[in-house]
């Protein structure tokens, strides 16, 4: 309990002795002395945020002031610097609340920062920091012009410090080992792009307490808590439980290696270690669902035709009617007066048609790019392809494939049955290709904008050239789309599929090829004009996210 307490008794002891001492003090020293009072009277005015700070501050000028004051009243005995031993616990006490502000993140950021991040030390991992350095450096200085003025008191205020310094270092060395940390890493099987947190128990082999700052490996790990105090063995054997939260990419490393960062009690030394928090085991996406997909074969009875019937299509070119409102479409011959969404015919200028449909199982053709421009990508694409294609056999609905790469169609196929179509998914898994794509600096503007924009620009003026250069790039696009195998694949299967069928389209970034965003823009609109509509985009930008077309 006193020991706790001497850091307090040492800091008002100090403020006493100024007391005590500013009558008997000349001119210019008891300008010193109100000084050192009014710091020591500011500390309760200063905010939480820089309280650490300023206290060492004021505990550092107090331990060389005071006896430097004292000696203006007994000048010719030099154990009046034994005054300095009166500040030195004060010191001690304010060193060790800054190491609890730097491990809370507070208080001079950049010494844990540098810490953290230069490799290497002196006795195992070992580095001064930052705190230590100034103030020996300073306590130097002040030794330096305590010889030069033959001011002794400050030569020997320094001394005692810098003693206290260097008792204070090594007991940081002999009470943190440069193995201070101890963890089971456990092993955790996890899906790539998959997001886990397991726990982890960190247990410290320090015989002081420490605290313990930990600079997570990867952009996509997160160690919760990051920075936290641990009691040394001494004290405590429980340790601290943190979690890992992360979403590893497949090509994950086998071992999660974190750099840990320990500051003593004082906030005087840093020990750096490199922890294995976690063992881990990556599993591609596609492994787990050509497994999945496999299972369902095994389970699934044999037999079946490779086509299904149909629903015997209704007359007229667009989509069946029915009882359940689906979406507006533009006006088609063949349309009765009451489909007509008149809010939206009234509001656009032009014949609205709002369109219906039956309850019943309809078509979804899946078109699919079977080139990847990275072993990532192809692996989220077989994995989007497998799960859709077993997502659709679960709840009964035929599938017609559409694939393609870049140089002509893969496969275009009639409507499957459930086990034929993710027999198909498999073998179109496993014809994936990984072709890094070309550099683009800029990105087009999509194809309906650039008409629409030719039409405005028409319609006022056009003669101007700027519509007859984006006439002329209107028309080229057009033409690549339509000549791009994306178009001759979708085109093929929606024609074996017939009317009505949803589309799901999967892609990479449809962004970074031009050529095949305006294909499938193109394709998917003139098929919504003959019944077709498109039920999503699966792009990997984050985790997969599979969508079940159901009936409807």
């Amino acid at each position: 309990m006193i020991l706790r307490r001497l850091p307090a008794l040492s800091r008002w002891m100090a403020a006493a002795v100024l007391v005590v001492l500013l009558p008997f003090l000349r001119p210019p020293f008891a300008f010193v002395a109100l000084i050192l009072l009014a710091m020591h009277l500011g500390l309760a005015r200063i905010r939480p945020a820089g309280r650490e700070v300023y206290e060492l501050a004021a505990a550092l000028v107090h331990t060389s002031a005071l006896p430097f004051v004292a000696g203006s009243v007994w000048p010719a005995g030099r154990p009046i610097a034994l005054l300095a031993l009166l500040g030195l616990p004060w010191l001690a006490g304010s060193l060790r609340r800054l190491a609890g502000a730097v491990v809370e993140g507070q208080g001079l950021p950049a010494l844990h920062a540098a810490s953290l991040r230069v490799p290497g030390g002196w006795l195992g991992g070992r580095r001064p920091t930052r705190l230590l350095l100034a103030l020996v450096a300073g306590l130097l200085v002040q030794a330096f012009v305590g010889v030069a003025a033959e001011r002794w008191v400050l030569l020997d205020a320094s001394g005692m410090t810098l003693i206290l310094l260097g008792a204070l270092v090594a007991s940081s060395l002999l009470g943190i080992p440069s193995r201070f940390l101890a963890v089971q890493p456990p092993l955790i099987r996890v899906l790539a792009r998959d997001t886990v947190k397991p726990a982890v128990r960190l247990t410290t082999t320090a015989r002081l307490p420490i605290g313990v700052r930990i600079e997570a490996p990867f952009p996509w790990v997160a160690v919760t808590p990051s920075a936290f105090a641990i009691a040394g063995t001494d004290v405590a054997r429980e340790g601290q439980e943190v979690r890992l939260g992360m979403t590893p990419p497949l090509a994950g490393p086998g071992v999660l290696t974190a750099i840990v960062m320990a500051v003593d009690p004082w906030c005087l030394t840093t020990t750096r270690q490199d922890v294995d928090l976690a063992r881990l085991q990556v599993i591609p996406r596609a492994a787990y669902a050509a497994w999945l997909a496999r299972r369902y074969l095994e389970s699934a009875q044999a037999g079946g035709g490779a086509s299904i019937p149909l629903p015997a299509l209704g007359g007229g070119r667009g989509p069946r009617r029915g009882l359940e409102y689906y979406g507006a479409r533009s006006y088609e011959p063949g349309d009765t007066r009451r489909d007509i969404f008149w809010k939206q015919t009234l509001k656009l200028g032009r014949l609205v048609i709002k369109e219906r449909r039956d309850d019943y199982c309809e078509t979804v053709v899946v078109i699919a790019n079977l080139v990847a421009p990275d072993a990532e990508a192809a692996d989220w694409i077989a994995y989007s392809l497998l799960m859709s294609a077993l997502t659709l056999a679960q709840e009964g609905v035929p599938v017609a494939f559409a694939a393609y790469t870049a140089s002509g169609v893969v496969d275009a196929t009639i409507p499957l049955s459930p086990r034929l179509a993710v027999t198909k998914a498999l073998s179109l898994a496993e014809a994936l290709q990984v072709t890094p794509p070309p550099a683009r600096v800029l990105r087009p503007s999509r194809i309906a904008l650039l008409r629409r924009t030719v039409a405005l620009l028409s319609a006022r003026r056009p003669e101007v050239g700027l519509a007859r250069v984006l006439a002329f790039e209107y028309t080229a696009r057009m033409r690549r789309a339509t000549e791009h195998p994306a178009a001759a694949a979708l085109q093929t299967a929606a024609s074996r599929a017939g009317p009505p069928a949803a589309v799901l389209v999967i892609s990479t970034d449809l962004g970074s090829i031009p050529e095949e965003a305006d294909a499938l823009e193109v394709t998917l609109e003139r098929l919504g004009r003959g019944g077709f509509h498109p039920i999503g985009f699966l792009v990997p930008d984050g985790p997969a996210k599979i969508v079940a077309a159901t009936a409807g």
